[in-house]
């Protein structure tokens, strides 16, 4: 036992030092913290990712290492990322107020189209008298209210009208068939020097139809028509007058009467012949057109007598526009222009 102790003690001091020349072989001459510190384990904190923008850079540490991805959690169950489906209700695009002015991206709206323009009606009337066309160059014949009213103004700015009267005619569908009218210009005449010297006065009964229009009326029955007669007499050019047409259209017969009454109670009465015992019904061809002989009787009841010529015919939607020139030649000569219209 004292034995076994001795062995003990001689062995502890050699032990010691070996410890000590180790450390200072390890140290390399420096000196060695008096306790070594004790590491603490780091417990990895686990961040959700941020989203990142495209400005956005991501964070390389100090190292310039992009940082790991967080560890999958194995109790969290896998989502596939499936796309969205396409919403069956997509969002509609707010209203835009109703401006009257077409939107981007709108087509444009076409405007209603017209039966015919006005420079199709134009190429299909004319300036025309009893005589046939006007070639004074006095006046032009224009459309306005797009193409609905036919208007008669002058080609010379030094030429003033004392009377322009012209009426359009429509058909019962409202197209435009033909006018009837008259006007009266002041024309200033100029002398051998280009002064003006004086004026003289134009007249024109004017009165035009689109032939292609011409037809006769189908109907088993009756149509009356009612307009006016626009006139004057050659030796009262100034006097501008107007008289009541009132016209029929007997469709069995095919057969037309037409009465024209004056301001003073006279009245014209058309007739198949030139004799007053002849019919008071004349004839209607085929076409449309029309035409017969006047005879007045005055307001004092004398016996009619032979007073004028009626040339014209029917025209537009069924034949709802009566139309034409009346004229009369010799003594107490006049000539003017018809225009009615069915009722």
């Amino acid at each position: 036992m004292i034995q076994r102790q001795n062995n003990l003690l001689k062995t502890i001091p050699l032990t010691v030092l070996g410890i000590f020349l180790l450390a200072a072989c390890g140290g390399g001459g420096g000196k060695s913290p008096k306790t070594a510190p004790t590491p603490i384990p780091q417990t990895p904190q686990v961040q959700s990712p941020q989203p990142q923008t495209k400005s956005q850079t991501p964070d390389t540490g100090a190292a310039g290492q992009l940082p790991r991805p967080s560890a999958p959690n194995p109790n969290k169950p896998v989502v596939p990322n499936v796309p969205a489906k396409p919403d069956d209700n997509p969002p509609q695009p707010p209203e835009q107020p109703d401006t009257g002015k077409v939107q981007p991206g709108q087509p444009k709206a076409e405007p209603p189209k017209a039966d015919e323009n006005a420079h199709d009606i134009l190429n299909k009337l004319s300036l025309e008298t009893r005589h046939g066309l006007v070639a004074d160059n006095t006046l032009k014949m224009v459309f306005n209210d797009q193409g609905k009213t036919v208007e008669i103004d002058l080609i010379r700015p030094e030429d003033r009208f004392i009377q322009n009267n012209i009426h359009t005619l429509r058909d019962s569908t409202g197209k435009v068939t033909g006018y009837y009218g008259f006007t009266a210009v002041n024309h200033p005449i100029r002398n051998d020097y280009g002064e003006f010297d004086g004026s003289k006065v134009i007249y024109h009964y004017l009165q035009s139809a689109d032939a292609a229009e011409m037809r006769r009326p189908v109907t088993d029955g009756e149509i009356s028509y009612r307009g006016n007669m626009y006139y004057h007499y050659h030796d009262t050019p100034t006097d501008f007058l107007t008289a009541e047409v009132s016209a029929k259209y007997y469709g069995g017969s095919k057969t037309m009467s037409m009465q024209i009454h004056d301001d003073n109670g006279g009245v014209w009465t058309l007739l198949q012949e030139r004799n007053p015992r002849s019919s008071a019904r004349v004839n209607v061809e085929e076409s449309g057109h029309v035409g017969g002989h006047l005879f007045f009787r005055d307001n004092e009841g004398n016996r009619p007598v032979f007073n004028g010529n009626f040339t014209g015919g029917f025209y537009g939607a069924n034949g709802s526009v009566l139309t034409g020139k009346a004229n009369h030649e010799g003594k107490n000569a006049w000539e003017g222009v018809i225009g009615a219209v069915a009722q």
